[in-house]
């Protein structure tokens, strides 16, 4: 099963893993790591450290960030480049809760890559603004 880390500026990614765990109740190796203006920059990067540690049984590790270019994006891209480039580990950004889910559904089945090019997608198709 592929990790996943939920990463992002406040608590948008613990939102998000809630809503996530309303439809799939029982998400398993799914973690968060929040940058917040009271912790700073290196409290953040020890903790998404840590937590990818932590997700160390799984194969393969999701970084999933907000927004890319942004701090926690760049911390991401940063350790999985120098710290963990032994490790099957990917980063993305753009983090929504459709593209959030659909992982969530899909992992079980599809590879690290697969789910890189899923999310990719349905963060794409998951926008939508209706004539009125």
């Amino acid at each position: 099963m592929v990790g996943i880390i939920l990463i992002s500026h406040g608590k948008l990614a613990e939102g998000l893993l809630d809503a996530g765990k309303m439809i799939y109740p029982n998400i398993e190796n799914v973690e968060t790591v929040m940058l917040s203006n009271m912790e700073g920059i290196e409290k953040f990067t020890f903790e998404l450290k840590k937590t990818i540690d932590g997700l160390i049984t799984c194969e393969e590790v999701l970084l999933m960030c907000d927004l890319q270019g942004g701090s926690p994006y760049n911390v991401s891209l940063e350790l999985a480049i120098k710290k963990y480039s032994n490790k099957n580990i990917r980063v993305i950004s753009g983090l929504n809760l459709p593209m959030f889910l659909e992982i969530i559904a899909m992992r079980d089945t599809a590879n690290l890559e697969e789910l890189v090019n899923i999310a990719i997608q349905t963060g794409k198709e998951s926008i939508f603004a209706p004539e009125i």
